[in-house]
């Protein structure tokens, strides 16, 4: 049993390690991609347990799991937009994307995308979009896995249904997370390459003034 909390407890105690062990490389290197991956590892592994424990964990694992999962998409989708910012095919201001909206992100992703290569293949595009949708439908404001109910007292997750295939969701989140990568790895390769200048000048992702539109 876990002993109660005594004076002189603290959270985080530092220990002795080099920087390419700890904190200190992530704030090296730059906190982004460990934000990414880091919430989608963490899904994994809770969905992974409940797996291997024969669900007696799913009421207390699968929630937060969720979240986590929709939290990382939120991030990915963020991530892919900056780096095509970076690569120069895009502009627009960090406040236009400081929203939760999936399906607003999804949205200006696939702008960048079809931007960077008009010839990414349709169907790829439909599939992924159904997954996001998914996604999107199941907790629309990011906040229905955080709490038991809406604002509103409805109960939370209405749209998740009551059992379903845990193995599928792992495999399905894979697919996104390779999909979302190799965008990124095309942007970043492109940044780095001198050769590479985009025939046209960024286009303005966001150009009404006003805020964009959340679903």
């Amino acid at each position: 049993m876990s002993e109660l909390p005594n004076l002189g407890d603290r959270m985080f105690v530092p220990i002795n390690t080099d920087m390419w062990s700890g904190m200190e490389f992530h704030r090296f290197i730059g906190f982004q991609r460990a934000y990414v991956v880091g919430f989608k590892h963490a899904a994994d592994s809770l969905i992974e347990s409940v797996i291997q424990e024969g669900g007696r964990t799913l009421d207390e694992r699968v929630i937060p799991a969720c979240h986590l999962y929709r939290h990382y998409v939120e991030l990915h989708l963020k991530y892919i937009l900056c780096e095509g910012r970076t690569a120069g095919h895009v502009a627009f201001k960090n406040e236009d994307i400081q929203n939760h909206s999936v399906y607003h992100l999804w949205q200006a992703t696939k702008r960048l995308m079809l931007l960077a290569f008009p010839e990414e293949p349709a169907d790829r595009l439909a599939a992924t979009e159904l997954l996001l949708k998914d996604v999107y439908d199941c907790d629309p404001s990011g906040q229905e896995s955080r709490y038991h109910e809406t604002r509103g007292g409805k109960a939370s997750l209405s749209q998740l249904p009551n059992l379903y295939d845990l193995p599928n969701q792992l495999r399905m989140m894979a697919k996104l997370e390779k999909y979302f990568e190799e965008w990124v790895l095309v942007f970043q390769c492109q940044f780095e390459d001198e050769d590479f200048h985009s025939a046209t000048p960024p286009l303005e992702l966001f150009p009404s003034k006003e805020s964009p539109e959340v679903h």
